[in-house]
């Protein structure tokens, strides 16, 4: 998914890529931990950029 971004990750969790790049608004990036790496939140901001992405 983030390569659709065009964003360097390393494979693993996308959405820790994601707070790390600053690609996930600040409230969701707060409730990403390394209990809790994936969050529904993110999942959806993540998916929807590529669905904008992929429209234009």
């Amino acid at each position: 998914m983030l390569k659709a971004l065009d964003i360097p990750f390393e494979p693993g969790n996308a959405c820790v890529t994601a707070k790390e790049n600053n690609i996930i608004p600040d409230e969701i990036a707060g409730k990403i931990t390394p209990e809790s790496p994936v969050t529904m939140d993110c999942v959806y901001v993540l998916t929807t950029r590529v669905v904008d992405l992929l429209k234009q």
